[in-house]
């Protein structure tokens, strides 16, 4: 009792360091912001902060558990509301969280990258995936009555390959606009939603 006691704990003061670190970063832009800034907004010692990641690279990768929760409590807010999720306020979170890369990446997209690829994050973001996957699956389950064509499963891994591929393309080529990111997932997103649902 009182290790997972502990463990919640230690999880909370996790997700205070990440979701400081990650407003700082929308805010502030990721390379004006310390390590030193990102303890004293999320009220921890430098050394507590340390003791959780080592570099502010290693934040980044935890940014997906945030989609992942926000993700969770719009599918929750929907489950509550009058009507089923519809296909276009689907479409605007996903717009809102791309619209939010582009602030936190700023010219630093590759890093982003990195944070993608580094071998410690690998099994990490396939979990984080496979939870999205799951809650956009239940929110397209429910969007309507009728025969779907297609699997609500098969549709949520549709708009997350077109979501990465499009996110992928973005971060290894810094010469396109900032914007350029949510400009091209709506129009994608809007074709493969238009195909599927």
């Amino acid at each position: 009792m009182a290790s997972s006691l502990r463990e919640r704990q230690k999880e909370q003061t996790r997700m205070e360091m990440v979701r400081a670190a990650y407003d700082l970063f929308i805010r502030d832009g990721y390379d004006a912001v310390s390590m030193d800034a990102i303890s004293e907004a999320a009220g921890v010692s430098r050394a507590t902060l340390f003791n959780y990641f080592a570099r502010k690279e290693l934040i980044l990768p935890e940014i997906a558990r945030l989609r992942v929760e926000r993700l969770k409590e719009f599918a929750g807010q929907m489950e509550t509301a009058a009507h089923p999720a519809t296909r276009d306020e689907i479409l605007a979170f996903i717009l809102r969280i791309a619209r939010e890369h582009e602030e936190i990446a700023r010219g630093h997209r590759k890093l982003m990258m990195l944070a993608w690829f580094q071998p410690a994050s690998y099994g990490y973001l396939l979990e984080r995936r496979a939870e999205a996957v799951e809650v956009l699956s239940g929110l397209i389950e429910r969007m309507s009555r009728r025969k779907k064509l297609f699997a609500p499963r098969m549709v949520a891994e549709t708009i997350f390959a077109v979501l990465m591929a499009t996110m992928l393309e973005w971060m290894v080529n810094e010469e396109l606009p900032v914007n350029w990111l949510s400009h091209t997932l709506e129009q994608r997103l809007g074709v493969a939603f238009a195909g599927v649902v």
